[in-house]
């Protein structure tokens, strides 16, 4: 699904609290099927976050939101999922310690192969942002380090989809704000996050 970066080293300076994009995700033939939400909505000095997802139908409106939180080296240590803007609000089990960039890693544990390309100029709904292309093997896009908490700008998929930058902004706070029912780990066994972003 849609990438970011989180916080994977300690050299490496978190997104600000507070800070969130959005975007649409329409398929191959231009029809926008999704209204998506990364927002950052807590986190500490040490660098730890909770990020929160949101993923809305075009169609249907109805909401999924995803919650999850990483320590200061990136390590997955919590993940909440609410499939429903009136739903109880679920905590799944973990690979407690395990970073998310080594969760999502595809066949044979390797990352996606990418390529820098030069620097643009994209026209978005919220202006003009100067990013840098990419190839990859997951497709083709565009990330700006002013754009947090992904990066991300626009990104056309191998399959098609494309993922449009339409909102941003500094004022995030938590949506998932009932209290949690925890599942036990021998239910669904462990989640190891392929949906979480990733970087391009």
């Amino acid at each position: 699904m849609l990438a970011t970066t989180a916080p994977a080293a300690v050299d490496v300076a978190p997104p600000k609290v507070g800070a969130w994009t959005a975007y649409t995700m329409s398929d191959r033939s231009g029809r926008a099927k999704q209204w998506l939400r990364f927002a950052v909505v807590g986190g500490s000095d040490d660098g730890s976050r909770r990020f929160e997802v949101e993923i809305k139908s075009t169609a249907l409106g109805r909401a999924v939101l995803i919650a999850y939180d990483v320590d200061q080296l990136g390590a997955l240590t919590r993940l909440v999922l609410q499939p429903g803007e009136n739903a109880a609000p679920l905590g799944l089990p973990v690979t407690k310690g395990k970073s998310l960039t080594a969760a999502r890693k595809g066949p044979k544990g390797k990352n996606a192969r990418l390529a820098k390309q030069g620097q643009r100029h994209v026209r978005t709904p919220v202006g003009v942002i100067t990013c840098r292309s990419f190839r990859s093997d997951r497709g083709v896009g565009c990330v700006s380090p002013t754009v947090e908490p992904l990066g991300l700008v626009e990104l056309v998929t191998a399959a098609g989809e494309r993922f449009q930058l339409v909102g941003r902004g500094s004022d995030a706070v938590p949506k998932i704000t009932r209290a949690v029912k925890v599942l036990p780990p021998h239910l669904l066994g462990t989640v190891d996050l392929p949906f979480l972003p990733a970087a391009p």
